[in-house]
């Protein structure tokens, strides 16, 4: 299994000389003009404007407006996939280029936003101070970035069933079609039976969501092999340029620090209270193989450093 090296392909194919789009200027509609925006600048225009219809997105748009973040279209993307890149405070996001007819447009503006509800839930954490932890043990490292993507899951579905119940039910079908359409049908459950108005049947809907993403193996070993590439890349970085390295993989998760993770722009935070998940999904090491093999280097790594 190879390492993908997202702004290392960035590089190679010259992604950078695209232009960014400020995300203000989309929240006030400046791609809306068919006769002088680009067919991709449509598109994403199109995909910010619907997915404003959710209360939540709409207020993680404002919030993520005001951190300065900018927009850059990518062509290796595809139109589900975000990237965000910390250091330059830019969410990379799909390029499309042509409409073929009225439902696979909907179907790919559906796909564009559920990328954007998961690539700003990531950029708004980071923004807030709820990003990167490498000062954490390796494997509570591990485990806040598990959390992380369980809470991305939950929040877009989240944000999903808002814009579904606004009769735009293009991203909901597309949630429903992929890998966490099992996610999706354990919030939608739990939101029928205590009412899409109840708020604490909506926190519970939330905690619901976040405990079935550990269901799945497969997500499990991406959210471990992610977190284990990006403590090597620091270590690389920080011998690189001969810096301190003994504080990273030293102190312990607390129940503070993942908690934030459930916090929820202009609502609850669902995981406040809820120490009982603190520890779902917790492996003292990695399940999948490859994973474990890579564990056991970096721990030895540190130990010996």
């Amino acid at each position: 299994m190879g390492v993908y090296d997202y702004q290392e392909q960035l590089l190679t194919t010259g992604q950078f000389d695209i232009d960014l789009l400020v995300l203000k200027d989309l929240l006030r509609g400046a791609y809306r003009d068919a006769d002088k925006a680009p067919l991709y600048q449509l598109y994403l225009q199109q995909a910010i404007d619907g997915l404003r219809k959710s209360q939540t997105a709409e207020l993680l748009l404002q919030h993520c407006a005001k951190a300065g973040i900018c927009l850059r279209v990518d062509s290796l993307l595809e139109a589900n996939q975000s990237a965000y890149d910390v250091s330059d405070n830019v969410l990379n996001v799909s390029m499309q280029q042509t409409m073929c007819n009225l439902d696979m447009h909907q179907a790919r503006l559906g796909q564009m936003m559920v990328a954007l509800a998961t690539g700003l839930r990531e950029a708004w954490h980071c923004y807030r101070g709820h990003g990167f932890h490498p000062e954490l043990s390796v494997r509570d490292f591990m485990h806040l970035c598990r959390s992380a993507d369980a809470d991305a899951v939950a929040f877009v579905t989240l944000v999903c069933w808002e814009l579904h119940e606004k009769k735009l039910t293009a991203p909901w079908k597309q949630w429903l079609s992929g890998d966490n359409a099992d996610v999706a049908l354990v919030f939608e459950d739990q939101q029928l039976r205590s009412g899409s108005k109840d708020t604490d049947g909506l926190k519970k809907a939330l905690q619901a969501s976040y405990r079935q993403w550990f269901e799945e193996d497969t997500r499990e070993a991406a959210a471990d092999h992610k977190a284990l590439e990006k403590l090597d890349r620091l270590l690389i970085k920080c011998r690189t340029e001969n810096k301190d390295t003994s504080w990273i993989g030293q102190a312990d998760l607390t129940a503070q620090t993942w908690a934030r993770l459930g916090e929820i722009p202009g609502q609850h935070n669902y995981l406040s209270h809820a120490e009982r998940l603190l520890h779902h999904g917790y492996h003292d090491q990695p399940r999948d193989a490859f994973n474990r093999v890579h564990f056991q280097h970096l721990v030895k790594d540190l130990v010996d450093e």
